[in-house]
């Protein structure tokens, strides 16, 4: 029991003397003091002040009251950080981000803001309400420019679509011209075969034309021949046979006589 209390009185006692060393180093960087300020804020760190770490990150990182030297600040932050300091979350956020005391990494910058503005820091808040605007503004840029890219992709597609088309029309046409004339002079088997029937019964009826007209002409020529002397005796014989012989008067004959 003794020893715990012992225990007890030494950490209140080391941070009552860190926070004591912490407000000695405040009022001396407020007086411009700043060796003295720095002395007090290493007193303050060596007993575990997580402030005294953020005052040693600042002045090592803007070379106040010592050189500029950004690894050293990262170190001092980055043991604030851990400690859950706001402060120093915000700081090392910012280190980071710009890549100074160590490299630059983006990722790691926006979980150390967020992790600072959900422990209470204002600047970390606002930091990263403006990087939501600026992600949102490059998302919207590469939604744009893959937009973009696509439509001119369509474009492109477009173009030598119409180029293939025109270059395919005369060829097709030709096609076209060439397949319309063969189906022109091409008659199907069932029209062929109606053309054939037609055909064979014209030239039928063109040889029966034929035929009636020469033996038109036979009789014709039969008619209007002239009828041969041996043809014309016989006709007068036979109407002389067929015509009764009249009887002669006495008058008649004296009139015959006299002819003679």
């Amino acid at each position: 029991m003794k020893k715990y209390l012992l225990l007890f009185i030494l950490l209140s006692s080391n941070l009552l003397f860190a926070s004591s060393a912490y407000e000695r180093g405040k009022t001396a960087l407020q007086s411009e003091k700043y060796f003295e300020a720095l002395k007090y804020f290493y007193i303050s760190a060596r007993h575990y002040n997580p402030n005294a770490y953020t005052e040693l990150g600042l002045m090592y990182e803007r070379g106040i009251g010592t050189e500029a030297n950004p690894t050293t600040a990262f170190y001092w932050y980055q043991k604030a950080a851990k400690s859950n300091h706001p402060v120093g979350q915000y700081y090392l956020a910012k280190l980071y981000e710009d890549g100074k005391g160590t490299a630059k990494n983006s990722k790691v910058a926006y979980s150390w803001y967020q992790k600072a503005a959900r422990n209470g820091s204002k600047d970390a808040q606002i930091k990263l309400a403006s990087q939501t605007k600026s992600m949102q503004s490059e998302e919207k840029k590469e939604d744009d420019s893959i937009w973009d890219s696509m439509k001119v992709w369509q474009d492109d597609d477009k173009e030598k679509a119409e180029v293939k088309l025109v270059a395919k029309e005369p060829a097709e046409k030709i096609r076209l011209a060439s397949e319309s004339s063969t189906k022109e002079n091409t008659l199907p088997k069932e029209d062929s075969s109606m053309w054939d029937s037609m055909k064979f019964w014209g030239d039928k009826d063109e040889v029966s034309q034929e035929n009636a007209s020469k033996e038109e002409m036979k009789t014709v020529e039969s008619v209007s021949t002239p009828a041969t002397k041996k043809e014309v005796i016989q006709e007068e014989l036979v109407t002389e046979v067929e015509q009764p012989k009249k009887k002669l008067t006495a008058a008649e004959i004296l009139a015959g006589d006299k002819e003679w």
